[in-house]
């Protein structure tokens, strides 16, 4: 899934970008040193783009190293683990709607 995918760049602490190649369309999701910097998903941006990529099932994915240096000053969009685990909890409550 993706968050596994997600979780195996964090503790590896890479930095590079996954492209997810989806029916709904192209996700981006850019890591600093392990960190997420940057999330594009359809019209999203970071955090909501972050949880509705998490929601996704189906499609493909390519890593490529390193990043754009004008992204790469960027902060973390918010602390991983901490992110993973509102985004599974947004998942959890959409579900049970």
């Amino acid at each position: 899934g993706v968050v596994d995918l997600l979780q195996l760049i964090n503790s590896s602490m890479k930095t590079g970008v996954i492209e997810f190649f989806l029916e709904q369309g192209r996700a981006m999701v850019f890591f600093n040193e392990g960190e997420i910097i940057y999330a594009r998903f359809l019209k999203l941006r970071n955090k909501e783009a972050l949880y509705k990529l998490l929601s996704q099932k189906v499609g493909r994915f390519t890593y490529s190293k390193g990043i754009p240096e004008e992204i790469s000053s960027l902060p973390p969009i918010g602390g991983f683990m901490g992110l993973m685990m509102e985004g599974v909890q947004n998942l959890d409550e959409s579900s049970s709607v």
